[in-house]
């Protein structure tokens, strides 16, 4: 829980400072991750025009 609250304060941070459109977000509860190390897993798309 402390993790995620430090991970929430940090985006929010970003977030203020790059102001709107905000991009977009999804958390999702998973029972492990790909390696029993992570703490997180992140998976990005960029649209380059």
């Amino acid at each position: 829980p402390c993790t995620l609250n430090s991970r929430g304060s940090a985006v929010s941070r970003m977030l203020a400072r790059r102001g709107p459109p905000m991009p977009a977000t999804t958390w999702i509860g998973v029972a492990s991750l790909a390696d029993p190390g992570f703490l997180i897993e992140v998976e990005a798309t960029a649209v380059i025009d």
